[in-house]
């Protein structure tokens, strides 16, 4: 599978055939790990069941003679240097906490890491197609955390189905826009600051300026970058320069959205 979030919607809907009340899609992320977590309250497998699930060859279907969910994912795991842990219990074993978990580690730093994909396509659909059930959403990343729980929704919809066409909507752009919350927050912390000060703009973008004007095939041996801090300061035109003044300046260029004038006051000095 091409996606995380497909193995994710494969392996849930195992959970759901096997009567599950409240299936719980937990997800855990950080800059180097990805950790799956599916958890089910269903009939659960016994020991030698376990055992045998990651084989490919074995499946409960009648429809074919192979199972790919969990061999898959076992599979995308451990190319990533990661695991695959399952658990159940039967309700012969245990009456009171009967159920399936399945955790897959994934090292997101590993060439062979598969992309998490469209997670929320794989909870609507889930939601969707099995109206009855209850599924617990929940993607932990270090900007936030995005969550949704059907039982929530259930209690304030009282009685109006899961799969209503505006319901479904809902849960889709609710699910949408907490993602889009926690990109706008991590942009923020990741975008430089932008400096509003002269002295200070001339200062981190120095060298680059120096760069420049050196490709320019300028015949100085020396430059002295000083900020002009005239009336036309922050306008297009540039810092200190206008369209009026151009023709006083021997060049000019444009680093990223500030437009620098430079004209030679001597043989070794440069001021823009």
């Amino acid at each position: 599978m091409k996606e995380l979030s497909l193995n994710i919607l494969d392996v849930a809907e195992n959970s759901v055939k096997a009567g599950a009340a409240l299936t719980e899609i937990l997800i855990e992320e950080s800059d180097e790990k990805l950790i799956i977590t599916i958890k089910d309250d269903g009939c659960g497998m016994d020991g030698e069941t376990v055992k045998a699930v990651t084989d490919p060859f074995y499946t409960t279907r009648t429809t074919r003679s192979v199972g790919l969910g969990i061999p898959l994912l076992k599979l995308a795991a451990e190319q990533t240097d990661g695991t695959l842990e399952i658990e159940s219990k039967t309700k012969d074993e245990s009456p009171d906490s009967h159920g399936t978990t399945v955790k897959a580690t994934f090292f997101k730093n590993h060439i062979d890491f598969t992309p998490l994909g469209d997670v929320t396509s794989s909870i609507v659909t889930l939601i969707q197609g099995h109206p009855d059930t209850d599924f617990l959403f929940v993607h932990s990343l270090n900007g936030g955390e995005v969550s949704l729980d059907t039982r929530e929704i259930r209690a304030v919809l009282d009685g109006v189905p899961l799969d209503t066409y505006d319901v479904i909507k809902w849960i889709e752009g609710s699910i949408s826009e907490q993602y889009d919350e926690i990109k706008k927050s991590i942009n923020l912390i990741a975008s430089p600051r932008k400096n509003k000060n002269c002295e200070e703009d001339f200062k981190l973008y120095k060298d680059e300026i120096i760069n420049i004007i050196k490709n320019l095939n300028r015949k100085v041996k020396s430059y002295e970058i000083t900020c002009r801090t005239s009336g036309n300061q922050g306008k297009d035109e540039g810092q200190g320069c206008s369209s009026r003044r151009l023709r006083r300046y021997e060049s000019c260029c444009r680093y990223g959205n500030m437009r620098y004038c430079c004209r030679r006051t001597s043989r070794t000095q440069c001021i823009c």
